[in-house]
C-alpha cells in the first residue's frame, strides 16, 4: 500500500513541475529551448532510480524535487538567452583547447533521379538535432544542415531490393557547448520509400502525405515529432522506439490503422479508435480497408496522440 501510495505522489509531483513549468513558459515568465529539455531525457532514469531506492517516501520526493529543480535549471542554462555565449572546442589537428564564437556550417548532398529507381532506402545516423520534410524534389533526394555538427557523408548503392542511401555524420572536431543541427530532408514523390532514422534528442516535423512510404522506423533517446502519413501504398509499417516523447501522428481518414504500444507511463489520445485489448488498438473496419497503416510505439514515458485527417 505504501509503494502504491509513494508511486503515485512520486509521479503526481513530476508532472506538477513539468505543468508548471510548461504553463509559465506558455505566459512567458521564462523562455527555454524545445531542444534542451529534450537533451535531458536522462534525468528520467535518475528518477525511476530515486523511485526504487529503499528509502522512506519523503526523502525520495525531496530528492525528486531537487533533480527535478536541477533540470530547469540546466533547460534555462541551454535557452537562446546564452546563445552568444563562447564555448570550447577540442581541436584534432593541433591537440589543443581553442575558443571560439559559434557559427552556423551549412551543407548540402544531393543524390540524382534516376528513373529505373522504384525503391529506394534512407538510414539517417545523424545525431541530435531538428528534422524536416515537407517538400518533394525532381532529385532522388535532397540534404541540407545547419549547425555546429557534421560534416555528414551520402553514400549510395543499388542491391536486388533497389537503391539505398545512406547519410551519416564524419568524423569531426568535439563541441563543448550549445549544439545545433538544423536538417531539411526533400523527397522524390516518385519511387516506394522505406525511411530509418536513428537520432539523439530531436525535433522532428515529418510530412510523409506526398510520398509512397512503406517501412518508417524511428530509434531516438527523447524526441518531439509530428509524423503526417499519406495513403499512397496498401500497407505502411511504422516502427518507432524513445526513451521519452511527445509524438502526434496524423494518419488519413480512408486509411485503416492499428496502433500496438508498449510503454511505461503514457498519455494516449487515439479518438476514434476501438481498443481491442491491452496495448492495441484499431480502427473500426480495420480489417476490411483496401490501405493499411500498423503503428508500433515503444516507449519509456510519452504523450501519444493518432489525429485523423
Amino acid at each position: 500500500m505504501e509503494t502504491t501510495r509513494f508511486k503515485n505522489i512520486f509521479w503526481g509531483v513530476i508532472l506538477l513541475v513539468l505543468g508548471v513549468v510548461l504553463a509559465l513558459k506558455n505566459f512567458g515568465v521564462i523562455y527555454f529551448s524545445w531542444r534542451a529539455l529534450l537533451q535531458l531525457w536522462p534525468i528520467l532514469l535518475i528518477l525511476w532510480g530515486v523511485s526504487v531506492l529503499p528509502l522512506r517516501a519523503s526523502i525520495k520526493v525531496i530528492l525528486a524535487l531537487g533533480v527535478a529543480a536541477l533540470a530547469v535549471a540546466i533547460v534555462y542554462y541551454k535557452s537562446p538567452q546564452f546563445e552568444e555565449k563562447w564555448f570550447w572546442q577540442w581541436n584534432e589537428d593541433d591537440s589543443e583547447w581553442t575558443e571560439r564564437d559559434w557559427t552556423p556550417l551549412e551543407q548540402s548532398l544531393t543524390e540524382p533521379w534516376d528513373s529505373s529507381v522504384k525503391v529506394a532506402t534512407l538510414k539517417i545516423d545523424a545525431g541530435a538535432g531538428k528534422y524536416i520534410i515537407t517538400d518533394t524534389t525532381h532529385s532522388l533526394i535532397y540534404f541540407f544542415k545547419a549547425g555546429n555538427l557534421g560534416p555528414f557523408n551520402l553514400e549510395s548503392y543499388d542491391d536486388k531490393e533497389g537503391r539505398k542511401l545512406h547519410i551519416s555524420m564524419k568524423k569531426s572536431r568535439i563541441d563543448m557547448g550549445k549544439v545545433k543541427n538544423d536538417v531539411h530532408i526533400k523527397l522524390n514523390a516518385e519511387p516506394i520509400w522505406n525511411l530509418e532514422f536513428n537520432a539523439g534528442a530531436a525535433e522532428m516535423n515529418l510530412d510523409l502525405s506526398k510520398f509512397k512510404v512503406k517501412n518508417f522506423q524511428l530509434s531516438s533517446g527523447a524526441v518531439s515529432a509530428q509524423l503526417k502519413l499519406g495513403a499512397l501504398v496498401d500497407t505502411a509499417q511504422v516502427e518507432i522506439e524513445m526513451g521519452a516523447a511527445s509524438l502526434t501522428i496524423a494518419i488519413p481518414k480512408e486509411a485503416g490503422c492499428q496502433v500496438k504500444t508498449e510503454t511505461l507511463l503514457t498519455s494516449r489520445n487515439l479518438e476514434g479508435f476501438d481498443k481491442i485489448h491491452s496495448g492495441l488498438y484499431q480502427t473500426p473496419g480495420f480489417e476490411k480497408s483496401a490501405r493499411k497503416i500498423f503503428i508500433e510505439v515503444e516507449s519509456a514515458v510519452s504523450n501519444l496522440s493518432i489525429e485523423k485527417y
